[in-house]
């Protein structure tokens, strides 16, 4: 039961269900266990922004980093309340959890979530299905690098649990910030197909 579904082909009937296809840009990330090797693939502007943060983080202790694989109820209303674009599927979403496919890391400030990212595991892949921010507390409590460094701790974490291959999400193909945001932390980009059924 995935969300995003990478398939390749454009179009197939699988028993009474008709599939229909969308072909998508979408961005393989790095895999690095290392921190400082990761950093040295990152541009110079990016490597500074994490390590302000990483410094600030040590030195604040308001700034907490979440890892979870449950969607609790507190972290249920930031992102229905924060998101933008596509609705998170909360249902789907306890679904995945309860078969441990999410890994869900989170700065929270104050104890309130300021930005998450949920990613899906399967096996040895992952995909960034979700990346929820609440831009007004991070423009108010000075922290508007920590999505950068959830984006660097996502990998580092995820490659010390052996996944292979980082799938960072679709792009728009128009270069606008969330774009170049996930081109700075990307290897390679390649074409997918997100499948629905009709």
């Amino acid at each position: 039961l995935f969300l995003k579904r990478s398939m390749y082909a454009d179009n197939f009937i699988k028993r009474r269900f008709i599939f229909s296809s969308r072909r998508q840009s979408t961005l393989c990330g790095f895999v690095e266990k290392d921190g400082k090797s990761l950093l040295l693939k990152l541009n110079s502007k990016l490597r500074t922004q994490i390590r302000q943060f990483s410094k600030l983080k040590k030195v604040n202790s308001d700034i907490y980093i979440s890892l979870e694989n449950n969607v609790s109820e507190k972290f249920m209303l930031f992102i229905l309340k924060k998101y933008r674009g596509q609705r998170p599927n909360i249902e789907k979403l306890k679904i995945l959890s309860k078969q441990k496919m999410l890994y869900i890391i989170s700065v929270q400030y104050n104890n309130k979530y300021q930005a998450s990212m949920i990613w899906l595991k399967n096996l040895n892949k992952c995909r960034l299905i979700y990346n929820v921010l609440d831009h007004k507390e991070l423009r108010v409590n000075k922290i508007r690098n920590c999505n950068k460094y959830l984006m660097y701790k996502s990998i580092l974490d995820l490659s010390l649990e052996e996944v292979k291959e980082i799938d960072l999400g679709g792009i728009s193909g128009k270069n606008n910030e969330i774009d170049q945001f996930k081109k700075a932390f990307a290897q390679k980009e390649k074409y997918t197909y997100n499948y629905i059924y009709i």
